[in-house]
């Protein structure tokens, strides 16, 4: 069975969620705060509303998860308003297994313990 996501579609000023778009900035000068990407985007994209996270690196360079929102998706993707070489692309979210690959491994599992199970006896 999978999940079926239901999106709201009512007026109310109690709750609301915010659509974002997310991007990874990468090949960030080495030593870059998360605060510095913050004031940066405030600079360039005034009345933007935002979240900024440091990402884990391997190499030398920073990165960071951006999420801004979708409506100024467009204007953020704008690279004359990026610093030189610095690389800005879609952030993919990591996927769960899906049902068919969770049962499918279930299966295998079970199916190599019940031969072996039928070896030892």
């Amino acid at each position: 069975r999978l999940n079926k996501i239901l999106v709201g579609t009512g007026e109310t000023n109690l709750i609301q969620g915010t659509k974002m778009a997310w991007f990874h900035l990468g090949k960030v000068k080495s030593g870059t705060s998360e605060e510095e990407v913050k004031n940066f985007i405030k600079t360039s994209f005034p009345g933007t509303g935002f979240l900024v996270e440091k990402m884990e690196c391997k190499g030398v360079n920073e990165s960071f998860k951006i999420g801004v929102d979708f409506t100024m998706k467009d204007k953020v993707t704008d690279i004359s308003l990026w610093p030189k070489n610095v690389t800005l692309k879609r952030f993919l979210f990591k996927r769960r297994e899906t049902t068919p690959q969770r049962i499918s491994s279930v299966l295998h599992v079970r199916s190599v313990w019940f031969m072996c199970w039928i070896y030892q006896t």
